[in-house]
Order: C-alpha cells, then sequence, then structure tokens
C-alpha cells in the first residue's frame, strides 16, 4: 500500500488499519515479554492461544526470531487491507 493508496481510504478504514497494527503490537509485546520472563516475578506464562488466532502463526514467528516486529505489524495490516478490499 502506498501513502497514496492510503490518503484514498475512508477515515473509519483507516481507522481498521491502525487498530490491526496496534492490536498486533500489543500482542507482540506481550508474547515476548511473557516468553522471556517464563513467569517470573508474577508474569503470566506465555500461552499462544492468550492471542487472537489470527495472530498467531505471526506471533509465533515473532517470539522465535524469524522475523522482526515491523515485518509482523506489515503482514497484519496487510492482510487487512486484503480483507477491506474483499469486502468492497
Amino acid at each position: 500500500m502506498t501513502r497514496k493508496d492510503w490518503l484514498q481510504l475512508s477515515e473509519e478504514d483507516q481507522g481498521r488499519l491502525q487498530k490491526v497494527g496496534s492490536e498486533i503490537a500489543t500482542h507482540l509485546l506481550d508474547a515476548d515479554i511473557r516468553k522471556t520472563m517464563n513467569g517470573v516475578g508474577g508474569c503470566k506464562e506465555y500461552d499462544l492461544s492468550d492471542h487472537p488466532e489470527e495472530f498467531h502463526e505471526l506471533i509465533e514467528d515473532y517470539v522465535e526470531g524469524r522475523i522482526l516486529s515491523a515485518t509482523a505489524i506489515f503482514l497484519a495490516m496487510s492482510a487487512a487491507v486484503e480483507k477491506l478490499t474483499q469486502e468492497v
């Protein structure tokens, strides 16, 4: 998606995509902390099922070091864009 494409989206669709980006970022951070801490200091233990199923593969790839967080966010938002275009 280019900047021009972004600007052509409705404010509602821009908001939906921003929400997806924020949501995946939150889940990536949470999963990484849980996996690193593994229950230490009252932190919840890492459990992939605590996160939305649509993000499982991206979260697993991120916590295993196969992709960067920016890549996971980009891929999640790209999937959301694809879903938006299918709705039209």
